[in-house]
C-alpha cells in the first residue's frame, strides 16, 4: 500500500462510525439512562473545581477528568460533553482498527472488523453517549490482543487498560490477568535468553495495568474507610432499588444471557462461522488441527475477556454488578465478536465456496433480526430528558443565580446540565433509595417554601404534575410538557 494510502482504510471506517452516530443523534437517541446527565453534571463540576475524586462515589475519575478538562476549555454546555462522546467513540473504531491489525487482518479487513465492532445498534448509541462504555470496551479488547505482543506493544496495552480500569471496574480483572502474562513471560525471558531490558519492560507493564485499581483502592482506603468500598455501595444500591437478581440461576445466567441475547444477529453469525471453521478444520486435523489453527494472540485475549466475563458473574452474585444497562458491562465481549467473524469469514472463503459463505451469512442475519431479536432480544430502554435541559437552560437565560429541582426521580440532574452552574443548582429531594426520606418538599407547598428557604433559592423546577403546587408559592417563568419552571416571590 502506497504511504499517502496507508491511512485510508482507518479514515474510511471512521467517516462511516461518524456517520452511524450522528444518524442516531438525528433519529433522536438522547441519553441511555439518568447517568449520562449524572457524569456530565459531575464533570461540570470537575471545570468549576478540579479534583482527584470529581463524584466522590464510587464512578472511577478519569471520565470527569477528561470530559471537565474539555469543559474547561470549551465551556461547561451539554453539547462539549456530546463532541467528547464523538471523539471517543472515533477513537473506539481506531483501536479496534489497530487491535485487527495486530491480530493479523488485512487493512481493509481491519477496517470492516472495527467498523462492525463499533456501529453494530448498542454500539452506536453508546459511541456518542455521555458514558465511557465505548473507549472503555475498545480499550480492552485493544489491551488485551496486545497481551501476546512484544515488550513495546505489551506496554501500550498495559497503558490502555490503565486508562480502562480508571473508567470502568469490568476493566480490572482483564488488568489482573494481564498482569500475571506479562509477570510470567518475564520470568520466561530471563530464564531464556537474560534480556535484562525486555524482562524490565515486561515487568512495568505488569505494575502499569495494576497501577489504576491500586490507586483507586488505596484512595477507597484513605478517603471512604475501605479499599473495597465501592463494592458496598452498589450492593447497597441494587438491594435498595430491588435490582439484585433473585435466584442463584439468574445471578449466574445473567450475563451469558444478556451477551447472547443483545445482539442476536452478531453473536449467531459469529458462533455458525466458527464453529463451520473449527470443524473443518477438526475434519482435517483432528483436534490439533483446530488448536493450531487459533493462534495464541487470539487465544490469550478470548481468555482474558472470558476472565471478565467470570467477573461480571461473580459480582452478580455479591450484588457489586451493575444495577441497570447491563448490556453496557459486555460491549467489550461484543466488539472482540466482530473481529472474530471477520478473521472467521475470512478464512472460511478459503475453504468452502463463497456463495455459500454468503448463504449462510444471510440466513444467520436473517435468523437473528426476524425470529430472535423479535423473540428474545432484550435491552433497556433508553431515556428522553430533553425537556429537562431546556428548563435549566430558560434558568440560566432569565439570569437565574441558583436553581432548585424537586423531583421524584434523578431527572434534576438533566435540569442542573442545562442550567450549566453545578455549584448553584440544588435538589431538594434526597432521591437516593438507601436513605429514608425525612420530609418530602414537594409533600405540601409549606415544605417546598421550607426547604427553598433553607437553601436560599427563589427559582425552583419542578415535574409539570406539581405545577398547581409551584404555582401556590411562585409564578410561572417557562414550562414545557414535563417540567415547570417557577420564580418565587419573597
Amino acid at each position: 500500500m502506497r504511504p499517502s494510502a496507508r491511512w485510508l482504510p482507518l479514515g474510511v471506517a471512521s467517516f462511516a462510525k461518524l456517520a452511524f452516530g450522528f444518524g442516531a443523534l438525528a433519529e433522536g437517541f438522547h441519553g441511555v439512562s439518568d447517568d449520562d446527565f449524572a457524569r456530565v453534571f459531575i464533570a461540570q463540576g470537575f471545570a468549576a473545581a478540579p479534583s482527584l475524586d470529581p463524584s466522590g462515589t464510587s464512578w472511577l475519575p478519569l471520565p470527569f477528568w477528561v470530559t471537565g478538562s474539555a469543559m474547561l476549555a470549551f465551556g461547561k454546555s451539554l453539547l462539549v460533553a456530546r463532541l467528547v462522546a464523538v471523539v471517543a467513540g472515533l477513537l473506539s473504531t481506531a483501536l479496534l482498527y489497530f487491535a485487527a491489525r495486530w491480530l493479523g487482518l488485512q487493512p481493509w479487513r481491519a477496517s470492516f472488523a472495527a467498523l462492525l465492532g463499533t456501529v453494530f445498534p448498542y454500539a452506536t448509541y453508546l459511541g456518542v453517549a455521555t458514558v465511557p462504555e465505548s473507549l472503555c470496551a475498545a480499550s480492552i479488547v485493544a489491551g488485551c490482543v496486545a497481551a501476546s505482543g512484544k515488550p513495546s506493544l505489551r506496554a501500550l496495552g498495559a497503558a490502555l487498560l490503565f486508562t480502562a480500569c480508571l473508567s470502568r471496574y469490568e476493566a480490572w480483572p482483564v488488568a489482573l490477568g494481564y498482569a500475571l502474562l506479562a509477570a510470567r513471560d518475564a520470568l520466561r525471558q530471563e530464564r531464556e535468553s537474560g534480556n535484562t531490558r525486555r524482562r524490565l519492560t515486561l515487568l512495568g507493564a505488569a505494575g502499569l495495568a495494576l497501577a489504576g485499581p491500586a490507586w483507586w483502592m488505596t484512595h477507597g482506603q484513605q478517603v471512604h474507610g475501605s479499599p473495597t468500598f465501592f463494592v458496598d455501595r452498589v450492593a447497597a444500591y441494587r438491594r435498595a432499588v430491588g435490582a439484585a437478581p433473585e435466584s442463584l440461576w439468574a445471578r449466574l445466567s445473567g450475563y451469558p444471557i444478556g451477551y447472547l441475547r443483545g445482539e442476536p444477529e452478531l453473536v449467531l453469525l459469529t458462533f455458525v462461522v466458527s464453529a463451520w471453521l473449527l470443524f473443518l478444520y477438526w475434519r482435517q486435523a483432528g483436534t490439533s488441527g483446530v488448536r493450531s489453527a487459533v493462534p495464541e494472540s487470539w487465544r490469550r485475549c478470548g481468555a482474558l475477556l472470558l476472565l471478565m466475563l467470570l467477573s461480571l458473574i461473580y459480582g452478580d452474585l455479591r450484588d457489586g454488578a451493575p444495577t441497570h444497562h447491563s448490556e453496557r458491562a459486555v460491549l467489550a465481549l461484543w466488539m472482540f465478536t466482530a473481529l472474530v467473524l471477520v478473521r472467521a469469514l475470512e478464512l472460511l472463503g478459503g475453504r468452502v465456496s463463497r456463495n455459500r459463505v454468503i448463504l449462510v451469512a444471510l440466513a444467520c442475519i436473517a435468523v437473528g433480526q426476524f425470529i430472535l431479536r423479535p423473540w428474545y432480544s432484550r435491552r433497556d430502554s433508553f431515556i428522553d430528558r430533553r425537556a429537562a435541559i431546556a428548563t435549566g437552560a430558560a434558568a440560566r437565560a432569565r439570569g437565574a443565580p441558583k436553581l432548585a429541582v424537586a423531583t421524584e426521580d434523578f431527572g434534576f440532574y438533566a435540569v442542573c446540565v442545562g442550567f450549566e452552574a453545578p455549584n448553584a443548582c440544588i435538589s431538594l429531594r434526597d432521591n437516593d433509595p438507601r436513605r429514608a426520606l425525612k420530609e418530602d418538599p414537594l409533600g405540601s407547598s409549606v415544605a417546598l417554601r421550607k426547604s427553598l428557604d433553607t437553601t436560599n433559592s427563589r427559582w425552583l423546577a419542578v415535574p409539570a404534575k406539581y405545577r398547581d403546587l409551584a404555582s401556590q408559592i411562585g409564578e410561572a417563568r417557562f414550562a414545557n410538557q414535563r417540567w415547570v419552571l417557577v420564580e418565587v416571590g419573597q
